[in-house]
């Protein structure tokens, strides 16, 4: 039985804010959706989440997503949003939202949790080499937390040509 998930909390709500955008298409409307279920500990634990991709004109994208845990009775919900502009030939740069809940379980021990994060983020191309990263500010109710500065850093690499990145340059022929 958990005693505390301040950590996991963290980590869902900067997970959702975070590397999103990478994963996206530039310029391409995707759906995304996921249910896992199963059984951890004598106990069912369930997983369901959605994503949305959105192009806003040719040079700007939308992604929002969510995301609902339950397990041992306790639940968590988490919505994170990118508003971004992009150059296929460049990269990427936006701005980021994302909220974190977690409803209270008094039988667990466990209170109510809260994260909300904005910020910035960006990518930048280089033949098969995507730097991403975001840098942005939490408020919560959890000790130690509240009013923190955040960053997050990424480098893909893809050998060979450009093609095998998701949002970067298109492939010549």
């Amino acid at each position: 039985m958990p005693s505390s998930n301040i950590p996991a909390s963290l980590l869902i709500a900067l997970a959702l804010a975070g590397g999103a955008v990478l994963a996206q298409p530039s310029g391409q409307t995707a759906v995304g959706a996921e249910l896992l279920t199963g059984r951890l500990d004598g106990e069912t634990a369930s997983s369901a989440y959605g994503s949305l991709t959105l192009p806003v004109g040719s040079r700007y994208g939308l992604h929002v997503e969510g995301l609902v845990d339950r397990y041992l009775g306790d639940k968590t919900f988490a919505v994170g949003a990118h508003g971004y502009w992009f150059d296929s030939e460049r990269g990427r740069f936006g701005l980021i939202a994302g909220t974190h809940r977690r409803i209270d379980v008094p039988e667990l021990g466990l209170s109510d949790q809260e994260v909300d994060l904005f910020g910035i983020e960006g990518e930048a191309y280089f033949e098969t080499l995507t730097l991403a990263g975001q840098l942005g500010r939490l408020r919560s109710d959890l000790p130690g937390f509240d009013g923190e500065t955040y960053a997050v850093g990424e480098l893909h690499w893809t050998p060979g040509t450009a093609s095998g990145r998701v949002g970067s340059r298109p492939t010549e022929a």
